[in-house]
């Protein structure tokens, strides 16, 4: 028998099918071809998006009231209830779904005390577990089946820049497959420890930077006269993350004037708006996103795990096309090299209101960056027709004629 185990040893196989070779007498593992997934078009389809948490079907002892889990602040909707659903959704004319992520997550509440819960998805903590609070492996492909019976498509979101909060090494260690902090960008750490440099505000620190920080000033603008980069200021004191209840005022317009980080026609200074001084793309690259570990696609480990997740997503769960969240924080010889290897069409959100920058992500000179592009333009011209004042964007003045004329 041991000669067979040796043997066994040389034999060249794809499927584990036992088999018992007359001939030579040897146990061999028989070839069998596995039939691939052939992803559907997506082009043109009409997707209905769901955020997962807060769509259906939550766990049978929580009921089916208001949201009320205490602890983590989850609804606990989950895939099940996508399923279970498919008769409504492709009843209202919808030709496919796209899904909030379900990878297993940090669940919350984050110790820095402001950015709240993983409920929506984009925390991963393990990128090849699906949360509990969402399902199993198992709910993922009967969703995926299910879809394809009926002819509808399968869109699933993905994050690529970042992972859930990150505050120390033990944070990082935690982390499935990115567990170690040279995985992650450091810039302008200097002298510092790890743990120094990410604490932000939580464990005592005192806020951020550091982490040097992805939005905001230094990375998309010079600081405006109250810090941010805002164009705008309310002429009263809204609270923190609520709207203005009058209409913002351009810096210029003060009296006595001061100088805005950018131009009046654009709300904030954000990502591609190099009309602004102080725009730093290497930063907008590099910094992170509050307390979200901000994933270094320039070290090979994290460059070619990320691509392999990407394949085996595609693969285990059938979809037919990713949408890429966050997608110019990341860089995009990276992101040509995911779109080009994952063998899906990624649609990628790229939320700029510089169309040159916006388009420099679409597919050009035979290979692409992303196959498709998310924008948010038309909303961004329909809030002040439908709005009026006081609105976040600038001229909200309840103008349909100005949005017909764009």
């Amino acid at each position: 028998m041991i000669w067979r185990s040796v043997a066994l040893l040389f034999c060249t196989f794809t499927a584990a099918v036992l088999a018992f070779d007359d001939q030579c007498g040897l146990l061999q593992v028989e070839r069998k071809t596995l039939e691939k997934y052939q992803p559907k078009d997506i082009r043109g389809k009409s997707l209905y998006f769901i955020v997962v948490d807060y769509f259906a079907d939550p766990p049978e002892q929580q009921g089916l009231g208001s949201c009320n889990n205490p602890e983590y602040g989850w609804c606990n909707g989950t895939i099940k209830g996508i399923t279970n659903h498919l008769d409504y959704i492709q009843g209202m004319g919808f030709e496919g779904i796209w899904i909030t992520p379900v990878l297993k997550q940090f669940h919350g509440p984050d110790p820095d005390g402001r950015s709240g819960y993983g409920k929506y998805g984009y925390w991963a903590y393990n990128w090849y577990d699906i949360d509990e609070s969402y399902g199993t492996k198992d709910d993922l492909k009967e969703l995926s089946d299910e879809l394809h019976k009926r002819g509808m498509v399968f869109v699933y979101d993905i994050v690529l820049n970042h992972c859930g909060p990150v505050h120390s090494v033990a944070d990082v260690e935690k982390i499935v497959p990115f567990n170690k902090p040279e995985y992650f960008h450091q810039r302008g750490i200097g002298n510092m420890s790890f743990d120094e440099y990410a604490k932000g505000y939580a464990y005592g620190g005192k806020g951020y930077p550091p982490p040097v920080q992805g939005l905001g000033p230094g990375a998309m603008c010079n600081p405006g006269p109250d810090g941010g980069c805002g164009n705008y200021k309310c002429p009263v004191d809204p609270g923190f993350g609520q709207p203005c209840p009058s209409v913002p005022v351009y810096w210029a317009d003060l009296d006595p004037p001061q100088e805005a980080p950018g131009p009046r026609d654009i709300p904030m200074c954000g990502v591609g708006d190099l009309v602004c001084a102080g725009y730093n793309e290497e930063q907008t690259i590099e910094g992170w996103f509050y307390d979200l570990g901000d994933l270094n696609h320039t070290n090979p480990f994290v460059h070619d795990e990320l691509i392999r997740w990407g394949q085996y997503m595609a693969q285990t769960y059938n979809i037919d096309g990713f949408r890429l969240d966050t997608a110019p924080y990341v860089r995009k010889d990276f992101l040509a090299d995911f779109q080009e290897a994952v063998g899906i069409p990624i649609l990628g959100e790229v939320t700029a209101s510089n169309w040159t920058f916006f388009k420099d992500y679409a597919p050009k000179e035979g290979k692409p960056v992303l196959k498709g592009l998310l924008n948010f333009y038309a909303q961004n011209i329909a809030t002040p027709a439908f709005c009026g004042p006081p609105a976040f964007f600038p001229g909200a003045d309840l103008n349909l004629t100005r949005l017909a004329e764009t």
